[in-house]
């Protein structure tokens, strides 16, 4: 006798269509392409950021330094006057350190190697310092000739369009 087997049918599992999966691609790619654009977003406002923040400080701390040795020199050899100009010498007050000698400190725009300009620091008892990079605009001039003295000081740095702009009007005690 033949046997007879029971018939037992469990459903097939459904598989995705071709058309589901491409909607699902589909929707995956918007969501891909939209989440890389916030990032790229954020990845350049924080550059900017970044390049702001680097160049105020950069000038912040060049005008101390030109504020400390200016407040105190001796002698303003240039500027000489109210025209502008991109150069700042000046005589150092006697050093007690170094036999009283004075010296001659120079604070100019030089341009570097890749073509960008710089403020450069030259003073003879540290030799040459670079105070910043990425120059855009210095400006030193007397504010008038007579007396008070007042040197104005304008500097302008960073990658353009992210600069920042600092001015500074110093009265030399020693003058």
């Amino acid at each position: 006798p033949a046997m007879i087997q029971p018939t037992c049918r469990h459903p097939r599992p459904r598989a995705f269509s071709l058309t589901e999966l491409l909607v699902a691609l589909v929707v995956v790619s918007i969501l891909s392409t939209a989440i890389a654009a916030m990032l790229q977003g954020a990845a350049r406002s924080s550059s900017a950021v970044t390049s702001m923040v680097s160049a105020q400080w950069e000038i912040e701390t060049a005008l101390r330094r030109i504020m400390l040795e200016t407040r105190f020199c001796t002698a303003l050899s240039n500027p000489n006057s109210t025209t502008p100009g991109t150069t700042l010498a000046l005589t150092s007050q006697a050093d007690a350190n170094n036999g009283n000698l004075s010296y001659t400190i120079t604070y100019s725009q030089i341009t570097a190697a890749d073509g960008t300009n710089q403020l450069q620091e030259n003073d003879p008892r540290y030799g040459n310092s670079l105070l910043i990079h990425n120059l855009q605009t210095l400006d030193f001039h007397l504010q008038n000739a007579g007396n008070p003295l007042i040197l104005v000081i304008t500097i302008t740095a960073g990658k353009s369009p992210n600069t920042v702009t600092r001015t500074l009007s110093l009265v030399p005690r020693n003058l």
